[in-house]
C-alpha cells in the first residue's frame, strides 16, 4: 500500500493528462478517490457501502457494496457487519 501511495503517486501526479486514480483497499471498506483540481489533486475517501464510487467522464456510478460483493468484506456487509458508513469530504493533498 506504501508504494501505491507514495512511489506511484508521484508518478501518476507527473502524467499531465491522468485526471483521477482510484486506490481500493483490500483489508477494509474504503476507496480513496484522487482526482486533479485547479489548485492540485483532491482526495475523497469513501467508505460506506452505500457510497458511490462516481468517475463521470468513463459513465461510471458503482457503490462500494458493489465493488465488495464477492470478497470477505462484502460477505460481511450483506450480514448486518458494516462500515461506520462514513464518507469523508474532499481535501486538497499536499
Amino acid at each position: 500500500e506504501r508504494v501505491d501511495r507514495r512511489e506511484k503517486a508521484i508518478v501518476y501526479r507527473s502524467i499531465p493528462s491522468l485526471e483521477v486514480y482510484v486506490l481500493v483497499e483490500q483489508d477494509c471498506m474504503s476507496v480513496t478517490v484522487l482526482r486533479r483540481g485547479e489548485s492540485g489533486w483532491n482526495s475523497e475517501v469513501l467508505e460506506s457501502p452505500c457510497a458511490v464510487l462516481e468517475l463521470p467522464t468513463i459513465g461510471v456510478a458503482i457503490p462500494l457494496e458493489r465493488i465488495y460483493e464477492r470478497t470477505a468484506l462484502g460477505s460481511a456487509t450483506q450480514a448486518g457487519h458494516s462500515a461506520n458508513g462514513a464518507i469523508s469530504k474532499a481535501a486538497p493533498l499536499g
